[in-house]
């Protein structure tokens, strides 16, 4: 019963894993198309850093937008692939693509500490388009970094934060090639340090 169980389970985090996956090329190739910049965040990066890319779950697709292209980005997405535009809240608008996979718009309007997303404020300027794209960005793998300690310390303020953040941190310090003396300084500059 339990290799039954558990190998169910496996079953569903592959179908997920896929169907995200797919999902998130066509959002790539859309925005690189409509030519609004953007970076992919949190488990669509990193999962390709773990033994394999199904084991990172995740329930959503987060897309970091410049501001003033937010309306862009969501009107190419609902146009070009049927998406459906479900909400918004602060610094963030939800769209769902017709399979159902939810993808959150995040922008950055509000500069106060309610969201996370604030410590993203000079991103641009500490990132690179991805090889051999114009409008898709990576963020420094420092940039990265702070925003995964702040996305940590947000939910552990709203009630605590999940395993699965720590497997992210583990993956991070194995695998990527962080500068620890620059993270570190974002963290305290950013007011995370301590956390």
């Amino acid at each position: 019963e339990l290799d039954k169980a558990f190998s169910d389970q496996v079953f569903k985090a592959v179908g997920r894993f896929e169907r995200n996956n797919h999902e998130l090329e066509n959002i790539c190739h859309t925005l690189e198309n409509a030519k609004v910049k953007f970076i992919p965040l949190k488990g669509s990066v990193l999962r390709e850093y773990y033994a394999e890319p199904w084991l990172r779950t995740s329930c959503d697709i987060d897309i970091f937008v410049e501001e003033k292209n937010i309306d862009v980005a969501i009107d190419a997405l609902v146009k070009e692939l049927g998406f459906k535009a479900e909400g918004v809240w602060v610094n963030e608008k939800s769209v769902f693509s017709p399979s159902g996979v939810h993808v959150e718009m995040h922008y950055l309007v509000d500069k106060s500490k309610r969201t996370e997303i604030y410590v993203l404020e000079d991103v641009w300027e500490n990132s690179k388009p991805k090889d051999g794209k114009e409008f898709q960005t990576v963020m420094s793998w420092e940039y990265f970094y702070l925003y995964h300690i702040a996305h940590m310390a947000k939910h552990f303020a709203a009630g605590g934060c999940g395993l699965r953040s720590f497997l992210d941190l583990a993956v991070m310090k194995e695998k990527l090639p962080i500068e620890w003396e620059k993270a570190e300084q974002l963290l305290k500059d950013k007011g995370f340090y301590d956390f």
